[in-house]
């Protein structure tokens, strides 16, 4: 054998190796986003009773969680979810109130290099709900931040006490 038919047998082999490796083997998973640096305010939500006539409003709480991730690709997902951890009503009140009666707005969402956006408003559950989400930016130690309103609605419906009633929230940071 020559060696011009050598290097014909060695390319094909070569060829064939590296065809069947790009479409028969899977590509390596990529490294998941880490998350970094995670700040979410309030941890407690504690309304009291107010007069209803009164000037100002019982019942608005506004928050932040913040987060920073690594490694994060720009066709990958993020989100952030809150779920009350009072169970569905108040804790510490004299009277049963649902956490229900809680409405959860996100005011803003930035993702540096990414995207964000806010979910509609809902009212506040046990179960997680999401808060934000969007496209992770590429590259390390990119910011988001979220701005959160907590608003009581329909106090008025409930009886006024002097005790403070309160909800624990729980915030669940998700990044693919």
């Amino acid at each position: 054998m020559d060696i011009q038919s050598q290097y014909q047998i060695w390319h094909w082999a070569f060829t064939f190796l590296f065809l069947w490796r790009s479409f028969v083997m899977p590509a390596a998973a990529a490294a998941p986003t880490k998350i970094h640096n995670q700040a979410a305010l309030p941890a407690t939500i504690v309304f009291s009773g107010a007069d209803p006539d009164s000037s100002s409003v019982p019942g608005n709480v506004t928050g932040t969680i913040s987060f920073r991730t690594t490694g994060g690709e720009i066709n990958r997902n993020w989100r952030v979810q809150v779920q009350s951890l009072s169970g569905n009503t108040f804790a510490n009140c004299p009277r049963s109130i649902p956490v229900s009666s809680i409405r959860v707005t996100c005011a803003s969402a930035t993702a540096d290099g990414g995207t964000a956006a806010c979910a509609a408003p809902f009212n506040l559950s046990s179960t997680l709900q999401t808060l934000a989400s969007g496209m992770e930016g590429s590259g390390n130690a990119k910011p988001y931040t979220i701005n959160v309103n907590f608003v009581f609605e329909d106090s008025w419906q409930f009886i006024a006490t002097n005790t403070a009633c309160s909800v624990s929230l729980s915030y669940q940071i998700l990044a693919d």
